[in-house]
């Protein structure tokens, strides 16, 4: 899906890019935060996210993530992703003099267009009114 997606951001101008819903607690938030900050550079800035955390605890095993904490680990990642986005390196002290190097200058991600949506109970639509700058 991801290569379909940086496919229409290449060739459109003013198609929305939006990725289907991450469940971001199965996977990585450094490497989702990647792919989101890759669309948005090939999308000039077209990209909307959508994130949440699953119900069904069979797909976190079939993935090795765990299903305990997801609502508080969505939040972590949430908030981690938004620190790679505004230039933090995703593991202290792996760029020098806390700069972004030469190759990366300029591919800061700003303040990105998380995407309100919620079902279910009340506290999964309070949690998603959070996650919009």
């Amino acid at each position: 899906m991801r290569i379909t997606l940086a496919a229409a951001a290449a060739v459109t101008e003013r198609v929305r890019i939006a990725p289907s819903l991450y469940v971001l607690p199965m996977h990585s938030a450094v490497w989702a935060a990647k792919e989101i900050a890759t669309l948005d550079v090939l999308s000039a800035g077209r990209v909307t996210v959508t994130v949440g955390v699953g119900g069904r605890e069979k797909d976190y095993q079939a993935v090795g993530a765990s299903f305990a904490r997801r609502h508080a680990r969505l939040d972590e990642q949430v908030a981690e992703m938004r620190r790679i986005w505004a230039g933090e390196p995703p593991v202290p002290g792996s760029i020098r003099s806390g700069r972004v190097p030469s190759s990366r200058a300029g591919r800061r991600l700003g303040p990105a267009p998380w995407a309100r949506r919620a079902s279910g109970a009340p506290r999964i639509g309070r949690r998603a009114s959070t996650l919009s700058p």
